[in-house]
């Protein structure tokens, strides 16, 4: 995506890569989360070790750490690589949808068609290793208003997931 930004290194798992505050704070509609996935090979289902897991997603002002020079260039976003079992966590908020500027020719032709300028809530990856094709994709939350009026037209089913709501942090 075009807010893909120059990413530092996260460990593997358990880090807080919010690092805005926003998980923390009961002011702010953030909804803290543990995100966790494998990396397999799409074949075989073997697992992936050491394979770059890099992410990003918006804040709940709607914007990418690329975005908003008032957050650490950090926030919610960054790369990791996949342990020996080819698993992957880390700790952030649930992803929120945003919109896309409505200013500019973009703008004017999302008006002119009617289209709605918003994008429904989605973390992005890029994932890599050796030997493999490089795959750039994002995940979609099942619940979003904004789903299926995206307004780039990027949701797919098979991008959808289910975000289940963790009652406290030992059950993620």
């Amino acid at each position: 995506g075009p807010f893909h930004g120059a990413h530092q290194e996260w460990p593997s798992h358990g880090a807080n890569v919010c690092c805005d505050g926003s998980d923390k704070d009961p002011s702010n509609p953030a909804v803290p989360a543990a995100i966790f996935g494998r990396v397999v090979d799409g074949d075989s289902g073997k697992e992936i070790k050491g394979a770059k897991v890099d992410f990003w997603l918006t804040a709940t002002s709607g914007k990418y750490a690329v975005q908003d020079d008032t957050v650490d260039p950090r926030n919610l976003c960054g790369f990791l690589f996949s342990d020996a079992e080819g698993t992957f966590s880390f700790n952030a908020i649930k992803p929120t949808p945003y919109k896309v500027p409505e200013d500019g020719p973009g703008g004017a032709l999302m008006s002119y068609t009617g289209r709605d300028p918003w994008r429904p809530a989605h973390l992005h990856f890029i994932i890599e290793a050796p030997g493999y094709q490089k795959v750039t994709t994002h995940l979609f939350v099942r619940d979003d208003p904004y789903l299926y009026s995206d307004a780039v037209f990027a949701v797919l089913d098979s991008l959808v997931i289910d975000w289940p709501v963790m009652e406290n942090k030992e059950e993620a």
